[in-house]
């Protein structure tokens, strides 16, 4: 769906000072950019974190976190299938590797 939040998000134009942001966003392939005024973040991720927790505390401290997770909030107890929420469950001994690379280019 699109909202206001997610149409700066693709426009380069959201300003997170001022006003808190927490939400949970399903990412399209491809590397997460956020620009800001000195440059971008980028987050190159493994497909596997299909979702972006996007975070600035109360929008007062001049930060913006953009966290890759694999699941959605609360996947296990949600009513939803495993293909929709992400949801995998390990079994005993099992091993997952997934990558993530945040760096920034200057302005």
């Amino acid at each position: 769906s699109d909202s206001p939040l997610l149409r700066a998000l693709r426009e380069g134009s959201l300003v997170t000072e001022g006003q808190a942001v927490s939400c949970l966003l399903e990412c399209r392939p491809g590397p997460i950019s956020l620009k800001g005024p000195g440059g971008t973040l980028v987050c190159e991720r493994d497909e596997r974190f299909r979702f972006v927790m996007l975070w600035n505390g109360d929008g007062r401290q001049n930060f913006v976190c953009p966290e890759p997770q694999s699941w959605m909030v609360d996947a296990p107890n949600l009513p939803l299938p495993p293909e929709t929420t992400g949801f995998e469950a390990l079994q005993p001994g099992e091993r997952r590797v997934y990558r993530l690379r945040y760096y920034f280019e200057q302005a």
